[in-house]
Parts: C-alpha cells; sequence; structure tokens
C-alpha cells in the first residue's frame, strides 16, 4: 500500500515505533485515525486484514494530507476531528465498543526541540486542552500519541500509559502512548509482536516452525489438533 509522502514530521514510520503502536490496538471492527498524518498505523492495519474485516477511516484537517492520500489510492475525510466525532461516531448514531480510535495531534512546541512551525495546522495550547478535554470523556476505545508531558498526563492521568524509544532524524526521542482500556488480550494483528526487532525475529521463526509442524502431519491429525486449539480457546 503506497504511502502519501515519503517522510512526515511526527510521522509513527520508523522501525520499533508502529511496531510498538499496533501491538496495542485491540481486536476491532473498526479503526479511526483521527489526525492522518502519513496514516502508518492504519495503512498498516489494513495491509494485514487478509479477509477485509477491518474497515479503516482516515481523517486530516488539512486538505494536502487528503489530497495525498487520494493520490496514493486511499480515502481520507477532510475535517476537523471534532466534527468526526461528532457527525460519524456520536455514541447515538453507532455502537462503539468495536471501535477503535487512534489520535496523534501536533506535539505540544512546549515538547519539541525546535519551536518552529512544523504542520500546516499547528495547535495552540488551547485546542491541546480543548482535545483532551473532548477525548478524556470518549465511550470508545481512544489511543493517543504525544512526547512526555504534563498536561497530557494530567488529563489522561487515569488512563494506562507506556513509553517507548523512537527514531528521529535527528536521535532518538522518547515517545508516550496513553489508552483508555487495559491491556489488550486479543491484537488486531500480531505480525509486529514483539519487544524489538531480535524478539520479533524470534517469535516469527517460532510460528514458522509450530505452523510447519502441523501442516506436516497427516490431514486427520492436523484437524484434530486444529480442533483442540480451537476448543483450548
Amino acid at each position: 500500500m503506497k504511502k502519501p509522502f515519503e517522510t512526515y514530521f511526527g510521522g509513527k514510520g520508523s522501525d520499533g515505533t508502529f511496531q510498538t503502536i499496533i501491538n496495542q490496538v485491540p481486536k476491532c471492527s473498526v479503526f479511526v485515525e483521527l489526525m492522518a498524518g502519513n496514516g502508518t498505523i492504519g495503512r498498516l492495519l489494513q495491509e494485514r486484514d487478509i479477509y477485509h474485516q477491518l474497515i479503516v477511516y482516515f481523517n486530516d484537517i488539512d486538505p494536502v494530507v487528503t489530497n495525498a492520500f487520494v493520490s496514493a489510492g486511499l480515502n481520507c475525510l477532510n475535517e476537523d476531528y471534532k466534527y468526526v466525532l461528532e457527525e460519524y461516531f456520536h455514541p447515538s448514531r453507532i455502537n462503539l465498543d468495536n471501535v477503535v480510535f487512534y489520535c496523534d495531534p501536533p506535539y505540544l512546541k512546549s515538547t519539541r526541540k525546535s519551536q518552529d512551525n512544523r504542520y500546516r495546522f499547528e495547535w495552540t495550547d488551547e485546542q491541546h486542552i480543548e482535545f483532551l478535554e473532548i477525548i478524556s470523556e470518549a465511550k470508545s476505545k481512544v489511543m493517543v500519541s504525544h512526547y512526555p508531558s504534563e498536561l497530557y498526563d494530567t488529563f489522561l492521568g487515569g488512563w494506562r500509559k507506556i513509553e517507548f524509544q523512537s527514531q528521529k532524524r535527528h536521535g532518538l526521542a522518547t515517545e508516550c502512548l496513553w489508552m483508555n482500556y487495559p491491556e489488550p488480550i486479543e491484537l488486531q494483528t500480531y505480525d509486529f509482536l514483539g519487544k524489538n526487532y531480535t524478539d520479533r525475529q524470534r517469535i516469527k521463526r517460532k510460528r514458522e516452525r509450530f505452523v510447519k509442524k502441523i501442516m506436516d502431519l497427516p490431514m486427520l491429525e492436523r484437524k484434530a489438533i486444529l480442533e483442540e486449539i480451537e476448543n483450548f480457546n
């Protein structure tokens, strides 16, 4: 699936970043990127949805982003996130039980190394506060990415939070991910499972070995084992 942009400030495409985030996405029917940017998380989830059971929505207020998505063959809403929440995903209009929202707003300027404008639609501190007030009351599952921030910790203090290192142009940076739901017991995809590259490769090889052993069995034995696994779950 083609990327809308080769690089995008604040994008989550660096190694170790998108894997960490995706490993926190619970099984869902609908995944919504409210501030899409390069749409890395949604695109990767969509690529791995081989049975087409997941609906992915992208949204960005920047028409340049929306047009880049269209050029890449992807659909992207061009709305303010508040409108999307109110008009498309209000609890009175849709069952939110199997909906996950991923929010990757512009970084607070106070948390950046440079105070220069990097987004076409920057946010003021007041806009960050408004966002946090709205999203902290969400009735669905929500994930929020940002640099470490006392403001975000204050509003999302009751949420689960993980920190990890993300590779940026000028070195490593600490990223945070806040979630208003417990540690998932079922993931949307297991393709990136593992703490780091070495761990992901270990798990991948183990999966391949187990699958090969099962597939090499006589057909009825194989079906018996698969049935036992299904009953166990």
